[in-house]
């Protein structure tokens, strides 16, 4: 169960549309969570301030970005369909694919590797570490 955070319904072999972010910008999710408002709302308002948002490294500078985008291509067509795409400053919006079949790969796993190989790609780019 998520607990003070949007719904997650992962079947599989589905189309999702998932948007992660820098671990920078997680103040922001804690002050939209303790919002009073129904889902779209909620959704709306995450989406927008997320967008406006300038906290931390800047993802979407070129070289960045060409991590990030090897890292979503490194498993397109083997564990998930690419469809879609956005880098934001400080977060990624995707659409995949999942496939509809028995060997389909839940989606906390891909979004795990995803995130660890760019995360840790990004790290050693910029000479640091620690969560990204």
């Amino acid at each position: 169960m998520y607990l003070n955070r949007l719904p997650h319904l992962t079947p599989k072999g589905r189309c999702f549309f998932v948007t992660f972010c820098t671990h920078e910008s997680i103040p922001v999710h804690e002050s939209i969570r303790k919002q009073e408002t129904d889902f779209i709302e909620k959704f709306a308002v995450y989406d927008r301030v997320h967008d406006l948002n300038r906290v931390g490294t800047n993802i979407t500078d070129p070289a960045l970005a060409r991590i990030i985008i090897k890292s979503l291509f490194e498993y397109d067509n083997k564990l998930y369909e690419l469809l879609y795409y956005c880098i934001m400053p400080n977060h990624v919006h995707l659409v995949i694919d999942t496939f509809n079949n028995s060997n389909s790969t839940v989606l906390a796993t891909i979004l795990k590797l995803i995130k660890g190989c760019t995360g840790r790609k990004i790290n050693l780019f910029l000479h640091r570490t620690g969560t990204f």
